[in-house]
């Protein structure tokens, strides 16, 4: 059986399409390996104190409810852990996760939702929004810290 004639032109722009598909497919591959997880949405917790912010967590005694990094004794359970804060769509699951409602829900919870386990505490503006940008800055480091420590291990993994 004999194979059609064809043209040297026609050989090579097929494997010009095999190999720009083929760069196209590495190159995603790289791009993708470095991308794998979505990087965390951080707050911005503007001008705020936020080691106040500690100070007043202690203070109020949130660490009795919540789980609080950095926060001497906060290992409470009645409510939800506060460690990965920054990267919640919902605080108390209506409100959306910002600066100004988070300090809204530290200053007045029952206001927002009567019956909620969160007590009024006598939170003032000021010192509910240290306390925001405490538990922005403390949860978006550890977060910080460990997209590092996962990158350095997959940077290490592919030296070999």
């Amino acid at each position: 059986m004999r194979l059609p004639q064809v043209s040297m032109s026609f050989v090579w722009i097929i494997l010009m399409c095999g190999f720009t598909s083929l760069v196209i497919i590495f190159g995603n591959l790289v791009f993708l390996g470095f991308h794998r997880h979505p990087t965390p949405p951080f707050k911005d917790i503007g001008s705020f104190n936020w080691k106040q912010g500690r100070q007043r967590l202690t203070q109020y005694g949130c660490g009795g409810c919540h789980i609080i990094p950095g926060v001497p004794g906060a290992v409470g359970r009645v409510g939800p852990s506060l460690e990965n804060i920054h990267q919640q769509m919902f605080i108390a699951g209506s409100l959306t996760n910002d600066m100004e409602r988070l300090s809204l829900w530290i200053q007045s919870p029952q206001k927002i939702s009567p019956g909620s386990a969160m007590p009024d505490l006598g939170v003032t503006p000021e010192e509910a929004k240290d306390m925001a940008a405490y538990l922005y800055q403390v949860s978006q480091r550890r977060t910080e810290t460990w997209y590092k420590r996962i990158l350095s291990k997959l940077s290490l993994a592919q030296a070999f």
